[in-house]
């Protein structure tokens, strides 16, 4: 995982300041609509790590266990959802939706009960044009989408 300050010309080695994930995921990576220092890398069982330096220093986000996709809000910052766990998730489907309106400091609210996008979700992001609805693609069944609770 590397960082550009100058377009792409030269980029910095973060992947040193990131725990590994289990062997065979694939981190995603998302960065903010409204903020471009803010990006957050999915490590799976690792949980959510993001930073608002351009990579010098990750953080682990407080509150979210496991993390397999994140995207920000279109048009509020530091709003931000996630598809995954929180320490306190009692349910086996990784596929729970979370979100905050503030991702430094929480709290996770589940926004969409019951959504479930398989067992294979690769790409989530936030609509443009209505906030708080949320698209996610999967491996082979489709694109599903969601209109979460209000945060």
């Amino acid at each position: 995982f590397g960082v550009s300050l100058d377009g792409g010309l030269l980029f910095r080695n973060t992947t040193g300041k990131l725990p590994q994930p289990k062997w065979g995921y694939q981190p995603s990576v998302v960065s903010s609509w409204t903020d471009a220092h803010e990006v957050c890398v999915c490590l799976g069982d690792k949980g959510l790590w993001c930073t608002h330096d351009h990579g010098t220093t990750f953080q682990n986000v407080t509150g979210i266990q496991t993390c397999w996709l994140a995207t920000f809000s279109a048009s509020v910052s530091g709003k931000m959802w996630v598809l995954g766990r929180t320490p306190n998730d009692k349910t086996t489907n990784y596929s729970q939706l979370w979100g905050t309106t503030n991702w430094r400091h929480g709290p996770w609210t589940a926004v969409a009960p019951g959504f479930t996008a398989g067992d294979k979700p690769h790409v989530m992001v936030a609509s443009q044009q209505k906030e708080g609805r949320l698209f996610v693609g999967t491996g082979g069944r489709g694109v599903f989408w969601v209109d979460t609770d209000p945060l």
